[in-house]
């Protein structure tokens, strides 16, 4: 049996299959299950309010809209964001040449160090 778990906000906690006798222990207290497999990245769930006991009223997985999917895509890293590794030797010579250039701005500055 395919099933989607929820939260009470219609977000999509995780889908998967189980047997029919385990469907409802896949939620925990604050959670619900609902019968359907939804990709949280293409559905959310939407519901009627919730119950007396503060369950979900008619819950179903809706398409989510372009906008929704944009903003749950998770953003690729521009090069400028990439780490780098450098070697130790490459590293020194990084920081003599930041050195160096911080020395000729102090000469060229009067001795000042502009922050």
């Amino acid at each position: 049996m395919n099933y989607t778990l929820f939260d009470d906000a219609g977000v999509i906690i995780r889908s998967g299959v189980c047997p029919p006798g385990d469907f409802e222990r896949q939620a925990r207290p604050g959670q619900f299950v609902l019968e359907g497999k939804g990709n949280d990245a293409k559905y959310k769930v939407e519901f009627d309010g919730l119950d007396e006991s503060g369950r979900p009223v008619s819950p179903r997985l809706v398409e989510k809209t372009e906008s929704e999917k944009a903003q749950s895509r998770i953003p690729t890293p521009s090069e400028a964001e990439l780490p780098i590794v450098l070697k130790k030797k490459d590293y020194d010579i990084l920081m003599k040449r930041i050195e160096n250039l911080e020395l000729k701005s102090e000469k060229e500055n009067g001795g000042r160090v502009d922050a």
